[in-house]
């Protein structure tokens, strides 16, 4: 039976923004070829000479701009491309593999946004905590201080001291990477963040809420606890006002909505749907109970959240502050305190 030739193995960059990307790509070729009766020596030729590397891509991609924008870039461009997407000028390109890599995606030194290296974690572990983490703490706060978008809340002083705080006192520390590198990287989101040109509504960060706070915060809750003890406060208020945004006032076909200033929002979360019983079981303005409810529930966050000391009376006391005197006199409160 004959073999595929070694020299014919390729190296296999997948880009889907999920952890260990180019190992699950492997999974699924070979049960492919193992489902479809391809031959043992083709199996054996994918799984011994083919490289498939886990990467990561750390770049905010916005997409198409609104009419308005459209219309600067075609009069800028001096024609009309309909397929054309706004992005940051930040871009980075982790790639794990060894010398063999190294060698065929020789591309690598043509930009300082590629990094071939033999193990990525460092990167996926600051793209996950410092910049996703970060979007996902403080959207909610932002959304509910009545802002629409990740500039708007690097502009407004309260917000912008708020997401400075919390990245670099509370989530830079509890980061498992050389905390310079943590914090120059912190302090690249924040210029990403307040980029004029990369409008990105703070309504889209909250598809799958829940989620996304289990993926990119929950370790760094751990993390904080495990190194200090104690609640974290920025991120406390953060979690506070993510379970207010999830508290829908109206049910319909499925569908959830929450209100600020008398206008509905949507609540695209698979668990908007508990965060409505939940909310509709809150009795006598026990916060309490309710946080102790939600973070105890080990099907969201695979841990119960109460084991942290502190943690549930802090977050519980910031969403009765929010929900008594509003997410605007609240944040400006809590800055000045910290100040």
């Amino acid at each position: 039976m004959p073999k595929g030739s070694p020299e014919s193995g390729m190296v296999i960059v997948p880009c889907e923004l999920i952890v260990d990307n180019g190992k699950k790509l492997k999974e699924i070729v070979l049960e492919l070829s193992r489902r479809n009766g391809l031959e043992p020596a083709f199996i054996e030729w994918v799984e011994g000479h083919n490289t498939f590397c886990n990467s990561l891509v750390d770049r905010i991609v916005p997409g198409k701009p609104d009419e308005a924008e459209m219309a600067k870039m075609t009069d800028l461009l001096g024609y009309t491309d309909e397929l054309l997407a706004v992005s940051e000028v930040y871009r980075l390109w982790a790639i794990e593999g060894g010398e063999k890599v190294k060698r065929v995606l020789s591309f690598e030194k043509a930009d300082e946004g590629m990094f071939i290296q033999s193990d990525i974690t460092p990167y996926r572990e600051r793209k996950l905590r410092l910049l996703n983490g970060t979007h996902t703490i403080s959207v909610g706060l932002g959304y509910l201080c009545g802002l629409q978008t990740v500039g708007d809340c690097m502009k407004d002083p309260a917000m912008s001291q708020f997401i400075y705080n919390v990245v670099h006192q509370e989530i830079v520390p509890a980061v498992p990477v050389d905390e310079e590198s943590a914090r120059t990287f912190a302090d690249e989101v924040l210029d990403r963040f307040r980029n004029p040109f990369v409008v990105h509504p703070l309504i889209n960060i909250t598809l799958q809420y829940t989620s996304k706070m289990k993926m990119r915060n929950v370790q760094t809750f751990l993390n904080y606890y495990q190194k200090y003890g104690t609640a974290p406060a920025y991120l406390s208020l953060g979690f506070a006002a993510y379970l207010l945004f999830m508290k829908a006032v109206k049910a319909e076909n499925g569908n959830y909505f929450g209100e600020l200033n008398g206008q509905l929002y949507p609540i695209k979360d698979e668990q908007a749907g508990y965060f409505y019983e939940q909310w509709q079981a809150l009795k006598d303005n026990d916060y309490q109970s309710f946080t102790a409810t939600i973070l105890a529930n080990k099907q969201l966050w695979d841990t119960d959240l109460n084991q942290l000391p502190d943690f549930t009376r802090t977050i519980s006391q910031y969403l009765e502050n929010l929900m008594r005197h509003g997410a605007v006199h609240t944040i400006r409160q809590f800055t000045h305190a910290a100040l």
